[in-house]
């Protein structure tokens, strides 16, 4: 057979799948998943009594020597526990104090990748857009979100209460230069007699 009426033939040139290979990828597949351990809303529920506990209470703090089936019923009291420890991948799951912070992780860069979709679809509704923008500066801290500018003005107002009258005095000379850099030098008895003549 020659050369040009090989490479004419359908799937010329590609590899053949076998059909026993593609039986083990699945088996391998399903393997996996059994390994993965998926847990229930209970589980769940029981897990965060059990970090939660330690971290009220550090003493009992079982990472030195790992979590035991004995500290985790002990702790959370649950008589359940003995037959989820015999579930693959449930142990390993529950040990895991760390699970919470990777599955924030995990889902802070899918809302990163639905929020560059959103940013980049021209057909995206306009709203929908600009709030997908703000959001995003206010995440990456480019602009103070309104909460801790509220802080802020708390913290200052306690501040200022607690000053005496030549602190005040200084601050406001401070505080005008920056808004009024033009403008004469304010003190408190200019404020004050001010407000006595209103």
């Amino acid at each position: 057979m020659s050369e040009s009426k090989k490479s004419n033939k359908p799937g010329a040139g590609r590899p053949k799948v076998n059909i026993a290979t593609n039986s083990m990828l699945r088996v391998i597949d399903d393997g996996i998943a059994e390994l993965t351990f998926l847990p229930s809303p209970e589980h769940r529920r029981i897990k965060s009594a059990f970090w939660a506990s330690i971290a009220e209470n550090p003493i009992l703090d079982p990472a030195s020597d790992g979590v035991s089936l004995a500290a985790a019923q002990r702790i959370t009291g649950d008589a359940r526990l003995p037959r989820w420890w015999q579930l693959p991948g449930f142990k390993e799951w529950f040990a895991n104090k760390d699970e919470f912070r990777q599955r924030v992780e995990y889902l802070a860069n899918l809302a990163l990748d639905v929020a560059e979709e959103v940013l980049l679809d021209r057909d995206a509704h306009p709203s929908a857009r600009v709030n997908m923008t703000k959001l995003v500066i206010e995440v990456a801290n480019k602009i103070p979100s309104r909460a801790s500018q509220k802080d802020e003005n708390k913290f200052l107002d306690a501040r200022i209460a607690q000053m005496g009258r030549e602190e005040l005095e200084e601050f406001i000379r401070k505080q005008t230069k920056m808004l009024l850099p033009q403008q004469e030098t304010v003190t408190i008895d200019d404020i004050l007699a001010e407000s006595e003549e209103k």
